[in-house]
């Protein structure tokens, strides 16, 4: 979708490896996918919240200092100048170079033009959902609706096998917005220790249908 905005070397916003998003540098673009290095001066290595990741093409997106908002827009915007994560706020005043922003906290802000992005549309027939814990893939993905967690489980690879002596969770948990309240759900698994396949066992759950801001969480098991 970006492939013709994107170039090595670019500074870009881009969904890590835990589902939010950072300020990125491009290191390489490669069949689709992005190898870039998050600028927070973490030590490099590849892999889960290191400095250096590779992401999907399509969670790419370029800072364009050019493009214009008004206030009232609803933006994803870096917390701080110079910072490298970026939190969805809304445009509160437009000035020159730089936005003032308020982030979901009620937090005032004010920040160049060109680290704001505007929020990615999701399609009507799509949900987007965040998948954590240890599995091969943990990310926030996009899912046709109607989706389950078992999908959304199967979309993250499935269990990676970490934990203590290998030993898998029998149970995961569901977090999501109930009539503007946070609610906390456990739902009973069954991990396939050899494949990593992650079915879910409490039938009230197997046909639940995810919804947008969903967080699914696999547990790492501890002695």
């Amino acid at each position: 979708m970006f492939a013709a905005q994107v170039n090595v070397g670019d500074t870009v916003a881009a969904v890590w490896d835990d589902g939010e998003y950072y300020v990125v540098t491009v290191l390489s673009i490669n069949d689709g996918k992005v190898l870039v290095h998050r600028q927070d001066g973490s030590v490099p290595k590849l892999g889960e919240h290191g400095s250096k990741s590779e992401v999907p093409l399509e969670n790419v997106h370029p800072f364009d200092k050019a493009q214009s908002f008004k206030v009232g827009d609803h933006v994803l915007s870096v917390v701080f100048p110079g910072d490298y994560f970026i939190a969805p706020a809304v445009i509160t005043e437009v000035s020159g170079e730089s936005y003032s922003i308020k982030l979901e906290t009620n937090a005032l802000r004010t920040v160049p033009r060109d680290r704001v992005i505007a929020q990615p549309v999701i399609p009507a027939d799509e949900v987007e959902v965040k998948v954590t814990g240890p599995l091969k893939h943990p990310y926030k993905y996009r899912l046709k609706k109607p989706a389950t967690i078992e999908q959304a489980f199967e979309k993250a690879g499935g269990w990676s096998g970490a934990g203590e002596m290998g030993i898998a969770a029998k149970s995961c948990s569901l977090s999501r917005y109930k009539d503007g309240e946070l609610v906390h759900s456990r739902i009973g698994i069954h991990i396939d220790r050899r494949t990593g396949q992650i079915t879910i066992l409490d039938e009230a759950w197997k046909t639940y249908h995810l919804l947008d801001g969903d967080q699914i969480t696999l547990p790492i098991v501890t002695l």
